[in-house]
């Protein structure tokens, strides 16, 4: 089942702030990132945008990745703010 667009947008903005505000060195720390990784690239398959946020963090590459699709998400209307 897909989700509404909008419950995606609202995971991605709260999971965007938590891995700002990020201590890397929590517990949680690998599992936050993974999820907002998992919702971006929900987005992603939902707006039609090419991503390879999995393939880039195997390959040690995830923050130049991520950055690429927050900027595509946010440019095609999706606030991450």
């Amino acid at each position: 089942m897909v989700r509404p667009l909008q419950d995606v947008a609202r995971d991605a903005r709260t999971l965007a702030r938590a891995v700002r505000t990020l201590d890397p060195a929590s517990a949680s720390a690998g599992a936050t990132v993974l999820a907002y990784d998992a919702v971006l690239a929900e987005l992603c398959a939902m707006l039609e945008i090419p991503e390879r946020l999995e393939a880039e963090r195997r390959r040690g590459e995830a923050l130049a990745e991520r950055a690429r699709v927050e900027a595509l998400v946010e440019a095609a209307g999706v606030d991450l703010t």
